[in-house]
Parts: C-alpha cells; structure tokens; sequence
C-alpha cells in the first residue's frame, strides 16, 4: 500500500472501510479501486496480530471507548504501537456521552 499525503487524503474520492479478521480480505482491499483503505483490527494490547499490522500500514487510529477504558490502558497501547513503530495518526472517542461534553469550568 503506498502512502497518502494529508493533502491526497482530503481529496480522496473513495475510501473502504474492511474487516482486518482476514488476510485474505485485507489484501483484496489493498488491491482494490479506493483511495484510502481503512482496516478495523483487534485491540492492540490483548492482540500481536495488530500490532504487526500496525508495520505493514500508514499509521493506526487508536480508538477509545469513553467511561470505559481506563487511561493507563490507553497510555499502554500508544506505548505499544510507537514502539512498534506504527505511526499513530490519532484518538478517537466512541460512546460519548452528551453530560461528558457539559463542562462547569468558566473563563
């Protein structure tokens, strides 16, 4: 898979979202017709697998789930994927709930 520039990214045309279950399936989306191929693995900690997929791919998203994982977790699984040597491109937190967005801190 070559390498997309942030610039080739925002003007991508098409993208896939694939299952990372299966060797077989990550490589007919690689060769496929998309501009960006997003692969969904397992977790990195309990998982080797994701983190040799990390390698061979252009960075990993590193997904959280809000009131859930604890941050020492999350603080180990960056660890894991820059030792790695898997570019992080980013966090993203799911199940946000709409109370956690309300904050009492004023200016």
């Amino acid at each position: 898979m070559e390498e997309a520039t942030e610039a080739e990214a925002f003007s991508a045309r098409s993208w896939l979202f694939a299952p990372g279950d299966s060797e077989r399936k990550m490589e007919k989306a690689a060769a496929g017709p998309a501009d960006i191929v997003i692969l969904d693995s397992a977790p990195v900690l309990p998982v080797a697998d994701t983190l040799i997929l990390g390698r061979l791919t252009s960075g990993a998203l590193l997904v959280v789930e809000s009131r859930s994982t604890a941050l020492n977790t999350v603080l180990k699984a960056r660890d894991s994927l820059t030792r790695n040597q898997t570019r992080l491109l980013g966090v993203t937190l799911n199940k946000v709930e709409p109370r956690d967005l309300v904050s009492d801190v004023g200016y």
